[in-house]
């Protein structure tokens, strides 16, 4: 007979979303931490943080037909990450996104933020009506919503306040709390000819990831005869920006600027690589538009190194002691910040690329 439920997390890397596996590993490490029973169900056993026992989802069956018959009945297949739950000896199941629970399975929903509310000329009115029902059904379906920040709960709780008792919030930490970064293996600033000290921003190209600003300040700098190197890593796409407008936007303004000589876009890059930048940066610039709870920010955090961060309710939630606040459109003010920001500490106490 169990004594202790076992909880079920769910790999969200398998939607190819980096910073939900973050989470995902996050949450397991963390759950284990404290003597909890988990199974981590993800498509890649061989990825999965050393020590979790895992599990691995079946493949779906399609049967002939079968598309077509969905579509003129409604019918709905049983999710795969439902069945992996049971096969499993899963009780909980979280993150939960795909609005999972039932009386057989108990989950925990999640919901990384409410950016179609805040930023809605991003999104279409089919896709915000979208999002809101599936986010309805989830709450409705869950025992426990879980945020990971008191700013996401708010929101939840003004838009859905029939279930505001199940909101919850576990901020969670950096994954380098449990899985401490090793020795870069090489110098990225060889590999990439990088200047000794430049800033850095990890985000994928999103447009409210709002990268145009960044080189946009340098400009201003670079005007005055100040020049402050910037580096920006993430993938260079955005699923609702077809187009590519925010890449786009972000190059001509370092090209209109004068400013392509201090702006390195790297691009995605490797885990490793991601690590090692971040342990070789001067400061951390976040100018998003909005943000849930940011992993770069708390990986910034662990490292000891500087960030300077959009003005967001969240973003002074995750950082409070952060000196420097970006306030979004005043350039001027970004501009004298990024110049102080190469003249930081010595970061001879935080890790360091080998020499």
């Amino acid at each position: 007979m169990k004594t202790k439920p076992t909880i079920g997390v769910v790999d969200l890397a398998m939607n190819r979303w980096a910073a939900g596996g973050v989470v995902s590993r996050t949450m397991a490490l963390s759950l284990r931490a404290i003597g909890t029973d988990v199974v981590f169900l993800t498509s890649k056993p061989e990825t999965a943080p050393p020590g979790l026992r895992t599990f691995q989802p079946p493949e779906p069956v399609h049967l002939p037909g079968e598309w077509t018959l969905r579509q003129w009945t409604g019918w709905q297949k049983t999710s795969r990450m439902a069945v992996a739950a049971r096969q499993a000896g899963v009780d909980v199941l979280l993150p939960d996104v795909e609005a999972l629970g039932s009386a057989s399975l108990r989950a925990v929903g999640w919901i990384p933020d409410f950016q179609h509310l805040h930023l809605g000329h991003l999104y279409s009115r089919e896709q915000t009506n979208l999002l809101n029902r599936a986010f309805r059904k989830l709450a409705g379906r869950s025992a426990r919503m879980l945020f990971s920040s008191q700013d996401c709960r708010r929101d939840f709780i003004e838009t859905f306040p029939a279930f505001a008792d199940k909101a919850r919030v576990a901020s969670f930490p950096s994954l380098f709390a449990f899985e401490p970064p090793p020795v870069p293996a090489v110098n990225v600033c060889e590999k990439y000819h990088l200047p000794a000290r430049f800033l850095l921003v990890i985000n994928q190209f999103w447009r409210h990831k709002n990268h145009r600003l960044v080189p946009e300040a340098i400009s201003l700098l670079r005007a005055r005869g100040i020049e402050v190197p910037v580096v920006m890593a993430g993938m260079p796409a955005d699923y609702r920006d077809r187009n590519n407008d925010a890449l786009t936007e972000t190059l001509q303004a370092a090209a209109c600027g004068g400013a392509w000589p201090q702006c390195v876009l790297l691009g995605k890059v490797p885990r490793e690589d991601l690590v090692a930048l971040l342990q070789t940066a001067a400061a951390i610039v976040q100018p998003s538009l909005f943000e849930g709870w940011n992993t770069t920010v708390q990986d910034a955090k662990a490292l000891g190194c500087p960030i300077f961060a959009s003005d967001l309710a969240v973003h002074r939630e995750q950082c409070p002691g952060a000196p420097r606040l970006l306030s979004n459109g005043q350039r001027r003010r970004a501009g004298r910040r990024d110049r102080r920001a190469l003249a930081a500490t010595p970061r001879a106490s935080r890790p360091r690329t080998r020499e």
